[in-house]
């Protein structure tokens, strides 16, 4: 069956409350590593310089994928008399973050799509033309490759493309911090997977000395006894 591609809003992984989050917990998890096996500065640093160095996209897109499926439940929770269903369809970076951030796209069948933009145009028709006129009204340092205005765009919505039928959804731009615990948890269980092998080792290393030493402690005190 077609599907049709929209945005979604999102805030990205640049100076952004996940972006926040993620730092907040590579600095924990580096802390407990230190009170575990009294790192120096010097593993500390090499710990930091190596979380995000592997698997770094697939970490971005577990987080992406779930943040997918915590907005599409928050904006069920506000529509009322539709319920939209949708599904993660991939999220895209760019190569600098000077004027752009993360997107996230989704993937929604077309007849659906289509009764989504007919229930926003019935339901918030006011909105949706400020947020129209808002987002694609060229001015300086901006030239927009679209019309400014709703009665201007094709009246067949199966030629809406991802911009215009995420103009719909950025009406919906939930707080981010409302998703905290359930993204914050995602980050966590994955965080571990990004570490790089010199990471890897050094954690590897240390543990094989703290065990060498609990071994020496544990048959001193056996010495000791007898």
């Amino acid at each position: 069956m077609k599907k049709l591609e929209s945005t979604i809003p999102f805030d990205g992984f640049y100076n952004s409350y996940i972006s926040s989050d993620i730092e907040h917990q590579i600095g924990q998890q580096i802390e407990w590593d230190t009170d575990i096996f009294d790192l120096n500065e010097d593993e500390q640093q090499i710990l930091f310089d190596n979380y995000l160095s592997v698997n770094r996209s697939s970490f971005y897109n577990e987080i992406a994928e779930h943040y997918t499926d915590l907005y599409i439940d928050a904006l069920n929770e506000k529509l009322e008399g539709f319920t939209l269903k949708a599904k993660f369809n991939l999220l895209t970076s760019p190569k600098e973050y000077n004027f752009e951030t993360d997107r996230v796209f989704i993937d929604i069948e077309k007849d659906h799509a289509i009764d989504f933009i007919k229930y926003i145009i019935k339901n918030y028709k006011k909105e949706l033309e400020k947020k129209i006129e808002d987002r694609f009204t060229s001015r300086s340092g901006f030239w927009s490759h679209y019309k400014n205005g709703l009665d201007l765009w094709t009246k067949d919505y199966s030629e809406w493309d991802h911009n215009q039928i995420g103009t719909c959804f950025e009406l919906f731009d939930f707080d981010e911090l409302n998703f905290y615990e359930s993204l914050s948890e995602t980050i966590m269980n994955n965080l571990g997977n990004t570490l790089g092998q010199e990471g890897i080792d050094l954690l590897d290393k240390k543990q094989r000395e703290k065990d060498k030493k609990e071994l020496m402690n544990k048959q001193q005190l056996k010495l000791n006894f007898n």
